[in-house]
């Protein structure tokens, strides 16, 4: 200590310097500047002990160990808020973190660069400024006061020990911080996780007294569960997602009170969780990580959970272990979706009830992938915890995503023109049923991007969907021309005016792919009618199992239903409405299929499809050949004549096949331009179109 400038103002009797050390007991260190000379400079090499007093004006930053050890009850010590490198608190005098400004006006928080230590029954209130410790905190006493110690080292990670108590503590170092030595302190009020691991463990933790907070910021996280001495609540923020819950969610189910999501992008838990009191979120909580592993978020209170947002919303199972039974609604995974027991007689004994709600996720059974793309499936127990299927009355509402232009936020898909049709769907007995009580059309909540709906009367728990009402018609026009038989702008019908074309289609190819087929009895053949086609509905490209329509073509290329007049009907055979590639066969011409899926829904005007464009085709203009002109001057397409054999192209074989059966008469494959007679004409076309072959997978 050599500047000339350093005073320090006797109060009492006594200085002793020795070998770098100061100590004084009823002394104030005094740097304050005066009118003659500025504030000198404290060079600390060794220890300074402030035994009784305070100190003044010390420089902004303090080397060595500076070590404040009042140990009079009634006085107290003020720790100013500058950088120390290493800083002691010891005995029972009160001691108290300044707010002062620095002599450019700036204010900091008190610092530790290498260790806090708080020891001996040390009252030390943090009230005005937090205390920022870089390294090492031991900590054998007391912090008190609204502001954290914060332990927010950058370049290695920290060790905290020490069986003390805080108010506030926060683990804010992307290193980490490591409990040692056994640990054995005390959070009072929160313990905040604001960035890196707080790594406990058995040997070395550390208790949250009884209704404590635990906050968890997007890049904070603790490794073990401490001891919790009571109640704990726990919220989750910052800017982004959180992918696990561990140390910070208490094993014991009755531990935790409130639970808090506030992340921008919701948080994922790893176990499964028990509210006791409050459960805010808003953003999406997940309960399922994976598909091996299902976690049920629990709530036990009568208070509905809060979502603030329109993407907050319980994303997996969420079960209520009570249930109120009066005209209150009982509000699950959303806002949306809820139930409602008018009286307890209705729940048929129901004391809990779990919701498993997936978003952007179709329905895993058959059929599923032609709904609302959310999966609903609700169960219950009784007071015996025996499942409750049939025998309830349950006033359920139900809601999903639904945006005309966030593709990401959508869940009606393609079903979005028919949003008036979409109805609640039961899946029993292997089969897609409406809930006739589901109010439609459904509601929609534009600002949020929501559509929801209710259904009065649900007498069964199970598994749900939202879908077109199998109620609606469901039905399809087309337009297509076959090569073969094209004349002059339309097509011929000598089959139908002959008395060929069979009443029943015969068990050849394709008309033996349809099922149906064999139901199919025609009382006579309408007017116009060119021949049978068979219309396959893929629900992908190469699906195993697609559906099959036997239909009638005219001449004008209107496609019909087998009585020659009427839009296709398609709710025979089982199908759905959804979204379909469609293929076009036919017993002697290429077949072709639409190059994407096409919606096929209850509409108004029906469903449209116009098979001469080729801009629609799989393959566009190569796989279908133009044969003439349209009224409007643009080229009318038609399908390739010439594949007798069915085999998927036109070759040699397909030519020798119709030359022996060439002069036969009757309904006979090898007639390719459907005259009634096989002829050179035929041979044509076989001949002709040599080589091309059929797209279709």
């Amino acid at each position: 200590m050599k500047n000339k400038y350093l005073h320090i103002i006797i109060i009492f009797t006594l200085i002793f310097l020795n070998s770098g050390k100061l100590m004084s007991q009823g002394y104030t260190l005094d740097n304050q500047p005066d009118s003659t000379r500025p504030p000198g400079k404290i060079t600390n090499n060794g220890t300074i002990k402030l035994k009784s007093g305070q100190v003044k004006s010390l420089n902004d930053t303090m080397g060595g160990r500076f070590e404040f050890l009042g140990k009079i009850v009634s006085s107290q010590q003020v720790i100013p808020n500058i950088y120390f490198n290493q800083l002691v608190l010891r005995y029972i005098s009160r001691k108290y973190v300044d707010s002062l400004k620095l002599s450019d006006g700036r204010k900091i928080p008190l610092t530790t660069m290498d260790s806090l230590i708080v020891s001996d029954s040390v009252p030390f209130e943090v009230d005005r400024e937090e205390v920022n410790a870089k390294a090492s905190v031991f900590n054998n006493s007391k912090v008190t006061g609204i502001r954290d110690v914060r332990l927010n080292g950058t370049v290695s990670s920290q060790d905290i020990e020490g069986d003390g108590h805080f108010s506030n503590l926060n683990i804010d170092n992307p290193q980490g911080a490591d409990v040692i030595r056994g640990g054995g302190f005390k959070v009072n009020t929160k313990l905040e996780l604001t960035n890196g691991e707080l790594r406990n463990s058995t040997d070395s933790n550390f208790t949250m007294a009884d209704s404590t907070w635990i906050v968890r910021h997007v890049g904070g996280s603790l490794r073990e569960q401490p001891t919790f001495e009571g109640y704990v609540s726990v919220k989750y923020t910052g800017t982004g997602s959180i992918s696990n819950t561990t140390g910070e969610i208490p094993l014991d189910t009755t531990k935790l009170l409130n639970l808090r999501n506030e992340t921008t992008q919701g948080i994922t838990i790893t176990r499964n969780i028990t509210v006791n009191d409050t459960l805010y979120l808003k953003s999406p909580i997940r309960t399922e990580p994976d598909t091996s592993n299902k976690f049920v978020l629990t709530l036990t209170t009568l208070r509905d959970p809060i979502f603030d947002g329109a993407d907050a919303e319980i994303d997996g199972s969420f079960r209520r272990t009570v249930l109120h039974f009066d005209s209150l609604k009982i509000i699950f995974n959303n806002p949306y979706t809820w139930g409602l027991f008018r009286d307890s007689a209705a729940s048929n004994g129901l004391k809990e009830m779990t919701f498993r709600i997936k978003p952007r996720t179709f329905p895993p059974i058959l059929g599923g992938d032609m709904k609302v793309k959310r999966t609903y499936t609700i169960s219950g127990l009784d007071g015996n915890n025996i499942p409750v299927i049939d025998g309830v009355n349950l006033i359920l509402g139900y809601g999903w995503r639904h945006s005309l232009l966030d593709t990401a936020v959508d869940e009606t898909k393609t079903l979005w023109p028919e949003f008036d049709y979409l109805i609640l769907q039961r899946w029993y007995r292997g089969a897609w049923t409406d809930v006739e009580t589901s109010e439609i059309p459904p509601k929609w909540d534009t600002t949020n991007q929501w559509a929801y709906s209710l259904a009065p009367q649900v007498v069964s728990l199970g598994d749900y969907g939202v879908g077109i009402s199998r109620g609606g018609k469901l039905e399809l026009t087309a337009t297509l021309f076959l090569e073969g038989p094209y004349r002059f702008g339309s097509m011929a019908e000598d089959l139908r005016i002959k008395g060929l074309i069979p009443l029943t289609p015969p068990d050849i190819y394709p008309y033996n792919l349809d099922q149906n087929r064999q139901f199919i009895n025609l009382v006579s053949v309408p007017d116009s009618i060119v021949d049978y086609i068979v219309i396959e509905f893929r629900r992908n490209l190469n699906d195993p199992k697609p559906f099959y329509r036997t239909c009638l073509l005219k001449i004008d290329g209107n496609i019909v239903d087998i009585d020659g007049k009427s839009p296709v009907v398609l709710r025979s055979g089982g199908m759905d409405a959804g979204d379909y590639y469609l293929v076009v066969k036919h017993r002697n011409h290429l077949s072709i299929a639409t190059e994407f899926a096409v919606g096929i829904y209850p509409r108004a005007l029906g469903n449209y499809v116009d098979f001469t464009d080729p801009q629609i085709l799989l393959g566009r203009a190569n796989a279908v050949k133009p044969i003439g002109k349209r009224t409007d001057g643009s080229i009318l397409f038609a399908m390739i004549a010439g594949d007798v054999n069915n085999d998927g192209i036109i070759d040699n074989n397909d030519h020798v096949l119709t030359w022996d059966d060439r002069d036969y008469e009757g309904y006979l494959t090898k007639d390719i331009n459907l005259s009634g007679i096989v002829n050179t004409r035929d041979l044509n076309f076989s001949w002709n179109n040599r080589g091309r072959a059929t797209l279709v997978p």
